[in-house]
């Protein structure tokens, strides 16, 4: 993901109930961590977020720590395009992923609990 930290994100899933952990990039924000569900500029949204808007509870690992952390969706088109623009000069290719999709590709601040 070049310069772009790693977290491993474990949500539960929303039909099964079960844990599911998935790794992304994501981009610090404050004391919490911005995930991008782009899906590589799919039409559709990721499991992962759609478990996460079902059960905003979760947790993460950064580096050796885990970390409960809630999620919030990033909805404020400031921050919005601040944190996406980040993401892009970290990783060029974000930067194709809304030209791919209709879809509003959606942010969420996970942020500790």
């Amino acid at each position: 993901m070049g310069k772009m930290p790693q977290i491993l994100l474990t949500t539960r899933g929303r039909k099964t109930g079960k844990a599911h952990t998935v790794p992304l990039g994501a981009v610090r924000e404050g004391d919490g961590w911005a995930v991008i569900a782009s899906f590589n500029g799919a039409d559709v949204h990721p499991g992962w977020w759609l478990n996460l808007v079902a059960n905003p509870e979760a947790t993460i690992q950064v580096n050796d720590q885990i970390i409960k952390v809630r999620m919030q969706e990033i909805t404020n088109p400031a921050d919005r395009d601040r944190i996406y623009q980040t993401a892009v000069s970290m990783v060029k290719r974000y930067a194709n992923y809304p030209k791919k999709t209709s879809r509003v590709i959606p942010l969420g601040l996970l942020r500790p609990v």
